[in-house]
Order: C-alpha cells, then structure tokens, then sequence
C-alpha cells in the first residue's frame, strides 16, 4: 500500500513540476514576444514612437542624422530648417542609396542603387523650403523618406 501511494506522489510531483516548466516556458515567450515589439529611442538604434512623428532640428544651419537600418531609414521623416545638413549613415549589413524622388532643390544621389556600403555616408544641404521624397532604390517601397524644410 505505501508503495501505491509512494507512486502516486511521485507522479503527482512529476506533474507538477511539468506544469510549472509550461508555466514559465509560456510567460518566457509572451514577455520576449512583448520584448520584441517595443522599439527603443533613437540614441540607442530604435525607431521613434510612430512613423509619422517627425524628428526636428530647430537649429538653423544644424545637422540632422539619419539611419539606414533594417531596410528603413530612421527616422523616416525629418522637419528641419534652412540651411540644414542631413546626413545618411549606412548601419546597415547591407547595400543602401539614396535618391531624391521630388521637393525642392537640385535633384541628389548617393551614387548608384545599392552604392552606399556598410558604414558608408552621403550628405546634402537642404536650402528651400518645401518637401523633399527619398528612397532608397534598392529597398522602395519599404525603405522611403521625407524632409520637411521650413
């Protein structure tokens, strides 16, 4: 008899300590899934809070960096002043351009599609006010951009 009930303990003890492995295994991938979807500030590589709030440079003449990563450019829209340098950095793994598509201003490239290699950077001054489309050729749709120019 006490071997029957030995037995059953045991089982129940195995039973348990198997549904607290579920337990954890299930809250271990719901807070990385909720991990995942929280992006960071853009000091540390993340995307703003929405893709269309704009990132401001009041400065005039100042410089604005933007980012190619993740087959996006971060952030995707600027508004900036007069006189302002942008500058696209490649922190990517992969090939990226830059090609004005419409706006103000003299038409710009970054080279040929795909011409801007990891760690590579191209830079503009913008100097009318209006707004100027880029895309990155490779990449469009997915990998567009706007500068507002006040």
């Amino acid at each position: 008899m006490n071997e029957q009930k030995n037995g059953v303990r045991e089982r129940q003890k195995r039973h348990r300590a198997r549904t607290r492995l579920i337990a954890l295994g299930a809250t271990t991938v719901a807070v990385v899934a909720l991990a995942a979807g929280c992006g960071g500030n853009d000091e540390n590589g993340g995307t703003t809070g929405t893709a269309t709030s704009p990132a401001t440079n009041a400065a005039r003449g100042g410089t604005v960096e933007v980012a190619m990563n993740n087959i996006r450019f971060q952030p995707e829209k600027v508004t900036v002043r007069r006189g302002t340098r942008i500058v696209w950095v490649n922190d990517d793994s992969v090939a990226h351009d830059v090609h004005k598509v419409s706006g103000p201003g003299a038409d710009f490239a970054s080279g040929p599609a795909g011409g801007m290699q990891p760690g590579d950077k191209y830079e503009i001054r913008v100097t009318q006010p209006g707004t100027i489309k880029y895309v990155c050729e490779l990449h469009k749709p997915y990998m567009a951009g706007e500068i507002t120019v006040k």
